[in-house]
Protein backbone atom coordinates (compact mmCIF):
# COMPACT_ATOMS: atom_id res chain seq x y z
CA UNK A 1 0.00 0.00 0.00
CA UNK A 2 2.88 2.17 0.62
CA UNK A 3 4.49 1.93 -2.50
CA UNK A 4 1.03 2.53 -4.18
CA UNK A 5 0.47 5.98 -2.53
CA UNK A 6 4.27 7.12 -3.23
CA UNK A 7 3.43 6.16 -6.98
CA UNK A 8 0.27 7.72 -6.85
CA UNK A 9 1.81 11.11 -5.31
CA UNK A 10 4.65 10.66 -7.79
CA UNK A 11 2.10 10.74 -10.91
CA UNK A 12 0.21 14.00 -9.46
CA UNK A 13 2.83 15.90 -8.57
CA UNK A 14 3.62 14.93 -12.72
CA UNK A 15 0.11 16.59 -13.27
CA UNK A 16 0.71 19.48 -11.45
CA UNK A 17 4.23 19.68 -13.03
CA UNK A 18 2.78 19.57 -16.75
CA UNK A 19 -0.13 22.17 -15.68
CA UNK A 20 3.05 24.34 -14.25
CA UNK A 21 4.32 24.05 -17.43
CA UNK A 22 1.67 24.56 -19.94
CA UNK A 23 0.90 27.74 -18.44
CA UNK A 24 4.12 29.18 -18.41
CA UNK A 25 2.95 29.02 -21.84
CA UNK A 26 5.32 29.03 -25.26
CA UNK A 27 8.12 27.12 -25.19
CA UNK A 28 6.92 25.30 -21.59
CA UNK A 29 3.45 24.55 -24.00
CA UNK A 30 5.10 22.13 -26.03
CA UNK A 31 6.91 20.55 -23.30
CA UNK A 32 3.70 20.16 -20.75
CA UNK A 33 1.98 18.33 -23.58
CA UNK A 34 4.93 15.72 -24.28
CA UNK A 35 5.35 15.45 -20.67
CA UNK A 36 1.51 14.88 -20.17
CA UNK A 37 1.09 12.17 -23.13
CA UNK A 38 4.28 10.29 -22.16
CA UNK A 39 2.89 9.69 -18.63
CA UNK A 40 -0.62 9.41 -19.16
CA UNK A 41 -0.40 5.44 -18.76
CA UNK A 42 0.98 6.00 -15.29
CA UNK A 43 -1.10 8.70 -14.36
CA UNK A 44 -3.77 7.04 -15.47
CA UNK A 45 -3.09 3.80 -13.75
CA UNK A 46 -1.69 5.24 -10.64
CA UNK A 47 -5.31 7.39 -10.34
CA UNK A 48 -7.32 3.80 -11.17
CA UNK A 49 -5.84 2.30 -7.79
CA UNK A 50 -6.53 4.98 -5.50
CA UNK A 51 -10.34 5.13 -7.02
CA UNK A 52 -10.67 1.81 -5.68
CA UNK A 53 -9.04 2.20 -2.59
CA UNK A 54 -10.59 5.37 -1.90
CA UNK A 55 -10.77 4.73 2.20
CA UNK A 56 -7.51 2.80 2.60
CA UNK A 57 -5.75 5.61 4.37
CA UNK A 58 -5.97 8.82 4.82
CA UNK A 59 -3.66 9.82 2.50
CA UNK A 60 -5.25 7.83 -0.49
CA UNK A 61 -8.82 9.72 0.16
CA UNK A 62 -6.58 13.30 -0.04
CA UNK A 63 -4.90 12.20 -3.39
CA UNK A 64 -8.76 11.02 -5.00
CA UNK A 65 -9.39 14.86 -3.53
CA UNK A 66 -6.58 16.47 -5.20
CA UNK A 67 -6.16 14.61 -8.36
CA UNK A 68 -8.54 16.50 -10.22
CA UNK A 69 -7.25 19.91 -9.60
CA UNK A 70 -4.21 18.73 -10.01
CA UNK A 71 -4.50 18.22 -13.65
CA UNK A 72 -5.52 22.00 -14.44
CA UNK A 73 -5.74 22.70 -17.87
CA UNK A 74 -4.83 19.31 -18.79
CA UNK A 75 -8.51 17.87 -16.51
CA UNK A 76 -10.87 19.22 -20.29
CA UNK A 77 -7.93 19.11 -22.39
CA UNK A 78 -7.62 15.18 -22.55
CA UNK A 79 -10.22 13.85 -20.39
CA UNK A 80 -14.06 13.56 -21.65
CA UNK A 81 -16.25 15.01 -19.86
CA UNK A 82 -18.16 11.34 -18.58
CA UNK A 83 -13.86 10.61 -17.84
CA UNK A 84 -13.79 13.95 -15.85
CA UNK A 85 -17.69 13.03 -14.01
CA UNK A 86 -15.95 10.15 -12.73
CA UNK A 87 -13.09 11.35 -11.04
CA UNK A 88 -15.07 14.55 -9.84
CA UNK A 89 -17.76 12.27 -8.50
CA UNK A 90 -15.09 10.43 -6.51
CA UNK A 91 -13.57 13.49 -5.33
CA UNK A 92 -16.47 14.61 -4.12
CA UNK A 93 -17.16 11.04 -2.11
CA UNK A 94 -13.48 12.05 -0.77
CA UNK A 95 -14.98 14.63 0.78
CA UNK A 96 -17.96 13.70 2.61
CA UNK A 97 -15.04 12.47 4.95
CA UNK A 98 -12.43 14.51 4.50
CA UNK A 99 -14.86 18.18 4.66
CA UNK A 100 -11.73 20.64 3.36
CA UNK A 101 -14.14 23.40 1.51
CA UNK A 102 -11.27 24.59 -0.80
CA UNK A 103 -11.10 21.72 -2.48
CA UNK A 104 -15.28 21.25 -2.60
CA UNK A 105 -15.63 24.29 -4.09
CA UNK A 106 -12.92 23.77 -6.93
CA UNK A 107 -14.54 20.24 -7.44
CA UNK A 108 -17.65 21.26 -7.79
CA UNK A 109 -16.68 24.12 -10.28
CA UNK A 110 -15.15 21.55 -12.48
CA UNK A 111 -18.24 18.96 -12.06
CA UNK A 112 -20.44 21.97 -13.37
CA UNK A 113 -18.46 22.49 -16.25
CA UNK A 114 -18.30 18.77 -17.09
CA UNK A 115 -22.21 18.31 -17.06
CA UNK A 116 -22.28 21.90 -19.20
CA UNK A 117 -20.16 20.34 -21.39
CA UNK A 118 -22.52 17.16 -21.65
CA UNK A 119 -25.47 19.47 -22.10
CA UNK A 120 -26.93 18.75 -19.16
CA UNK A 121 -27.44 23.02 -17.99
CA UNK A 122 -29.72 22.85 -15.25
CA UNK A 123 -27.01 20.40 -13.42
CA UNK A 124 -24.70 22.88 -14.35
CA UNK A 125 -26.20 25.74 -12.49
CA UNK A 126 -26.56 23.58 -9.56
CA UNK A 127 -23.38 22.62 -8.86
CA UNK A 128 -21.95 26.38 -9.29
CA UNK A 129 -24.32 27.73 -7.08
CA UNK A 130 -23.29 25.54 -4.63
CA UNK A 131 -19.51 26.12 -5.38
CA UNK A 132 -19.90 30.00 -5.18
CA UNK A 133 -21.73 29.63 -2.16
CA UNK A 134 -18.76 28.24 -0.76
CA UNK A 135 -16.38 30.71 -1.63
CA UNK A 136 -18.37 33.45 0.13
CA UNK A 137 -18.30 31.80 3.02
CA UNK A 138 -14.29 31.20 2.61
CA UNK A 139 -14.24 34.86 1.61
CA UNK A 140 -11.92 34.27 -1.16
CA UNK A 141 -14.07 36.25 -4.44
CA UNK A 142 -11.22 34.58 -6.89
CA UNK A 143 -13.23 31.30 -6.20
CA UNK A 144 -16.26 32.61 -7.53
CA UNK A 145 -14.74 33.29 -11.43
CA UNK A 146 -15.22 29.65 -12.64
CA UNK A 147 -18.98 28.73 -11.21
CA UNK A 148 -19.89 32.37 -12.15
CA UNK A 149 -18.37 31.77 -16.10
CA UNK A 150 -20.10 28.52 -15.79
CA UNK A 151 -23.91 29.92 -15.18
CA UNK A 152 -22.56 32.47 -17.68
CA UNK A 153 -22.46 29.72 -20.08
CA UNK A 154 -25.34 28.54 -19.29
CA UNK A 155 -27.49 31.25 -19.65
CA UNK A 156 -26.27 31.68 -23.03
CA UNK A 157 -27.42 28.42 -23.62
CA UNK A 158 -30.98 29.12 -22.32
CA UNK A 159 -30.54 32.50 -24.11
CA UNK A 160 -30.81 34.97 -21.47
CA UNK A 161 -27.88 36.92 -23.28
CA UNK A 162 -28.54 39.64 -20.76
CA UNK A 163 -28.08 38.05 -17.28
CA UNK A 164 -25.04 36.34 -19.18
CA UNK A 165 -23.68 39.41 -19.95
CA UNK A 166 -24.48 40.84 -16.55
CA UNK A 167 -22.05 38.13 -14.95
CA UNK A 168 -19.76 38.28 -17.47
CA UNK A 169 -18.77 41.89 -16.30
CA UNK A 170 -18.81 40.99 -12.92
CA UNK A 171 -16.23 38.48 -13.41
CA UNK A 172 -14.36 41.28 -15.40
CA UNK A 173 -14.56 43.72 -12.62
CA UNK A 174 -13.35 40.48 -9.85
CA UNK A 175 -10.28 39.75 -12.20
CA UNK A 176 -9.11 43.79 -12.51
CA UNK A 177 -9.79 44.03 -8.84
CA UNK A 178 -7.51 41.20 -8.07
CA UNK A 179 -4.85 41.43 -10.86
CA UNK A 180 -6.20 38.42 -12.69
CA UNK A 181 -4.79 39.49 -15.42
CA UNK A 182 -5.44 35.74 -17.30
CA UNK A 183 -8.94 35.32 -16.05
CA UNK A 184 -9.72 38.93 -17.31
CA UNK A 185 -9.30 37.99 -20.84
CA UNK A 186 -11.36 34.77 -20.02
CA UNK A 187 -14.45 36.89 -19.08
CA UNK A 188 -13.44 39.72 -22.13
CA UNK A 189 -13.84 36.71 -24.24
CA UNK A 190 -17.13 35.91 -22.49
CA UNK A 191 -18.28 39.00 -23.40
CA UNK A 192 -17.22 38.82 -26.61
CA UNK A 193 -19.93 35.18 -27.42
CA UNK A 194 -22.35 37.04 -25.48
CA UNK A 195 -22.33 40.27 -27.95
CA UNK A 196 -22.22 37.45 -30.78
CA UNK A 197 -25.01 35.90 -29.23
CA UNK A 198 -27.24 39.76 -29.49
CA UNK A 199 -26.13 40.23 -33.44
CA UNK A 200 -23.78 42.82 -31.86
CA UNK A 201 -21.22 42.12 -33.77
CA UNK A 202 -18.40 45.40 -33.68
CA UNK A 203 -18.91 44.83 -30.08
CA UNK A 204 -17.91 41.18 -30.57
CA UNK A 205 -14.90 41.74 -32.56
CA UNK A 206 -13.60 44.53 -30.19
CA UNK A 207 -14.16 41.89 -27.50
CA UNK A 208 -12.63 38.94 -29.06
CA UNK A 209 -9.52 41.23 -30.34
CA UNK A 210 -8.75 42.42 -26.71
CA UNK A 211 -9.30 38.44 -25.45
CA UNK A 212 -6.56 37.10 -28.07
CA UNK A 213 -4.08 39.57 -26.99
CA UNK A 214 -4.66 38.70 -23.20
CA UNK A 215 -4.40 35.03 -24.59
CA UNK A 216 -1.58 35.57 -26.32
CA UNK A 217 0.48 37.48 -23.77
CA UNK A 218 -0.04 33.95 -21.51
CA UNK A 219 0.86 31.55 -24.46
CA UNK A 220 -2.54 29.91 -23.65
CA UNK A 221 -3.63 28.13 -27.03
CA UNK A 222 -6.67 26.75 -25.70
CA UNK A 223 -8.35 29.91 -25.28
CA UNK A 224 -6.70 31.37 -28.35
CA UNK A 225 -8.03 29.00 -30.29
CA UNK A 226 -11.50 29.69 -28.81
CA UNK A 227 -11.47 33.17 -29.59
CA UNK A 228 -9.90 32.56 -33.35
CA UNK A 229 -13.03 30.18 -33.59
CA UNK A 230 -15.48 32.54 -32.12
CA UNK A 231 -14.04 35.39 -34.68
CA UNK A 232 -14.46 33.47 -37.38
CA UNK A 233 -18.08 32.90 -36.80
CA UNK A 234 -18.76 36.74 -36.20
CA UNK A 235 -16.83 37.63 -39.51
CA UNK A 236 -18.81 34.57 -41.39
CA UNK A 237 -22.13 36.54 -39.71
CA UNK A 238 -20.71 39.69 -41.15
CA UNK A 239 -20.80 37.77 -44.75
CA UNK A 240 -17.32 37.80 -44.52
CA UNK A 241 -16.48 33.99 -45.51
CA UNK A 242 -13.13 34.46 -46.56
CA UNK A 243 -11.89 35.81 -43.41
CA UNK A 244 -13.63 33.28 -41.28
CA UNK A 245 -12.10 30.31 -43.45
CA UNK A 246 -9.04 31.90 -42.91
CA UNK A 247 -9.57 32.10 -38.96
CA UNK A 248 -11.12 28.36 -38.79
CA UNK A 249 -7.86 27.49 -40.60
CA UNK A 250 -6.09 29.25 -38.19
CA UNK A 251 -7.64 27.47 -35.33
CA UNK A 252 -7.46 24.38 -36.89
CA UNK A 253 -3.45 24.41 -36.41
CA UNK A 254 -3.73 25.37 -33.03
CA UNK A 255 -5.59 22.85 -31.85
CA UNK A 256 -4.29 19.86 -33.65
CA UNK A 257 -1.00 21.01 -32.31
CA UNK A 258 -2.27 20.66 -28.74
CA UNK A 259 -4.61 17.70 -28.95
CA UNK A 260 -7.27 19.68 -27.99
CA UNK A 261 -10.20 17.00 -29.22
CA UNK A 262 -13.68 19.04 -28.95
CA UNK A 263 -11.78 22.24 -30.51
CA UNK A 264 -10.84 19.83 -33.70
CA UNK A 265 -14.25 19.25 -34.33
CA UNK A 266 -15.62 22.80 -33.92
CA UNK A 267 -12.79 23.63 -36.60
CA UNK A 268 -13.20 21.61 -38.91
CA UNK A 269 -17.51 21.77 -38.43
CA UNK A 270 -17.19 25.58 -39.15
CA UNK A 271 -15.00 25.37 -41.70
CA UNK A 272 -16.66 22.17 -43.36
CA UNK A 273 -20.22 24.91 -43.33
CA UNK A 274 -18.14 27.70 -44.68
CA UNK A 275 -16.78 26.02 -47.11
CA UNK A 276 -20.30 24.44 -48.51
CA UNK A 277 -22.06 27.67 -48.60
CA UNK A 278 -19.00 28.73 -51.02
CA UNK A 279 -20.22 25.66 -53.55
CA UNK A 280 -17.17 23.64 -52.42
CA UNK A 281 -19.86 21.05 -51.05
CA UNK A 282 -17.70 18.28 -51.37
CA UNK A 283 -14.69 19.23 -49.50
CA UNK A 284 -18.03 20.54 -46.57
CA UNK A 285 -19.22 17.46 -46.35
CA UNK A 286 -16.25 15.58 -45.72
CA UNK A 287 -14.81 17.67 -42.71
CA UNK A 288 -17.93 18.16 -41.48
CA UNK A 289 -17.91 13.83 -41.65
CA UNK A 290 -14.53 14.07 -39.67
CA UNK A 291 -15.95 16.80 -37.09
CA UNK A 292 -18.83 13.91 -36.61
CA UNK A 293 -16.70 11.35 -36.03
CA UNK A 294 -14.57 13.25 -33.36
CA UNK A 295 -17.88 14.33 -31.48
CA UNK A 296 -18.76 10.86 -31.60
CA UNK A 297 -15.49 9.38 -30.40
CA UNK A 298 -15.56 11.72 -26.79
CA UNK A 299 -19.41 11.36 -26.48
CA UNK A 300 -20.09 15.08 -27.59
CA UNK A 301 -23.93 16.41 -27.54
CA UNK A 302 -22.36 18.33 -30.59
CA UNK A 303 -22.17 15.51 -32.76
CA UNK A 304 -26.04 15.34 -33.23
CA UNK A 305 -26.08 19.02 -34.48
CA UNK A 306 -23.25 17.85 -37.17
CA UNK A 307 -26.15 14.64 -37.83
CA UNK A 308 -28.67 17.39 -38.37
CA UNK A 309 -26.52 19.37 -40.46
CA UNK A 310 -25.28 16.47 -43.25
CA UNK A 311 -29.23 15.67 -43.00
CA UNK A 312 -30.09 19.13 -44.02
CA UNK A 313 -27.51 18.54 -46.88
CA UNK A 314 -29.11 15.01 -47.83
CA UNK A 315 -26.19 13.19 -46.41
CA UNK A 316 -27.21 9.80 -45.26
CA UNK A 317 -24.64 8.41 -42.93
Amino acid sequence: VDFRIKHATHYMDILQESDKLYRAGNKGLHLSLEHFDLEWKNISSAHSWISNNVFASTEVTELVMRYPAAAGYFFRLRLSAKQRLKWLNLAIVALEVLENRKYECLNLSMLAIAYLDLGDIHKAIEHSKIAIDIARKLGDKTFEVEPLSTIGSAYLLLEDTQGAIELFEQIRDITIKFGLRHEEGIAIGNLGLAYKYLGEFGMALVHYSRAIKIAREFGDKINESIYLGNLGVVYKNMDDVNKAIELYEQQLVIVREIGDRIGEGNALGNLGKALHGMGEQEKGIRLMKQALEIFEAIESPNAQMVRNKLKEWGVEE
